[in-house]
């Protein structure tokens, strides 16, 4: 398993992140600083300054049976219980080709992240 992180890009830059099945995700950054969504097989962290961070091949890579743990604040936390807590659950990777065609023809909904804290898992 490797760690990758996650570091805000600068403003108006966009930044692509590829991750392997085994992976983890690394926030050096607020998840409250950006907007998450869904273009094709990506998933896209947006910021205000006009930066973006795009995890290449996400839906290709993970599904419903494989979600990268995340690590926020120094927390390890599943993936499921991210997008939980993130309340994106319809960004959370599904299983099967349908589900992984659903983004192909444009951005899924943003919706802006909320800070987490690591009490909103342990609560759960």
């Amino acid at each position: 398993m490797a760690d990758i992180t996650l570091s805000r890009p600068a403003a108006q830059t966009r930044q692509t992140v590829a991750g392997g099945a085994d992976d983890r995700f690394v926030f050096d950054f607020s998840t409250g600083d950006a907007t998450l969504s869904r273009d094709g097989d990506n998933l896209v962290f947006a910021f205000d300054d006009g930066a973006s961070l795009e995890l290449t091949d996400f839906y290709g890579t993970y599904d419903k049976e494989n979600i990268p743990d995340f690590v926020v604040d120094g927390a390890e936390i599943s993936g499921t219980d991210f997008f939980m807590a993130m309340n994106a659950p319809d960004l959370m990777p599904a299983a099967g080709p349908a589900a992984q065609q659903a983004g192909l023809h444009g951005p899924l909904e943003a919706r802006p992240l909320r800070q987490l804290e690591i009490r909103d898992i342990r609560a759960a």
